[in-house]
């Protein structure tokens, strides 16, 4: 019959969740013949779910964006739908200098994810990340600091962007120039 397969709409509590927060994902079927609701992750950093069937299951987090699909069947037939969660912006860069004397950079920021996460510092070039300042680690605290003499030079760059290797990316920075 027309229009008999179920149709479903998968949705997240939040699409854009801080690295740790609890993100609840909820399947709603169009019609109410729903029997069922299966969820599988299909993409990223494996995560634990609540569960694998039912409505509405959570899961926490991770540092990187994690895909699922929701199965929902029903007498009407069997549909799916698919979404995807992408973390925030875990690294933010605070303050950034460039002492033209000794072409001495003083990059500093911080970092959600501190574990093997090295931060990397680039000249913010063609709307992306470009030429590579150096390299910092973040501390316990989530903070770290990039001081590098004979650094490059911005060659009319004017910011700065930092990404870590866990997947984070700061939103460019200007930087500041002195003597």
């Amino acid at each position: 019959a027309e229009g008999a397969v179920t149709t479903v709409d998968a949705v997240a509590s939040t699409e854009t969740p801080a690295v740790g927060d609890t993100v609840t994902l909820t399947a709603t079927a169009a019609n109410a013949d729903a029997a069922s609701v299966t969820w599988a992750q299909t993409a990223g950093p494996a995560v634990t779910l609540s569960g694998t069937t039912g409505p509405s299951v959570t899961f926490t987090a991770p540092a990187q964006p994690v895909t699922f699909t929701a199965t929902v069947t029903g007498t009407g037939g069997t549909a799916t739908d698919t979404i995807t969660v992408t973390p925030q912006d875990q690294v933010v860069i605070t303050a950034a200098e460039l002492r033209t004397r000794q072409a001495e950079w003083r990059i500093s920021g911080t970092a959600a994810i501190t574990t093997l996460n090295p931060v990397s510092i680039h000249l913010y070039e063609g709307g992306q990340p470009g030429r590579l300042i150096g390299e910092a680690t973040p501390e316990a605290a989530g903070d770290w600091t990039l001081r590098v003499r004979g650094g490059i030079q911005p060659n009319g760059a004017t910011q700065v962007i930092a990404v870590s290797e866990k997947g984070g990316v700061s939103a460019p920075f200007t930087f500041s120039t002195r003597r």
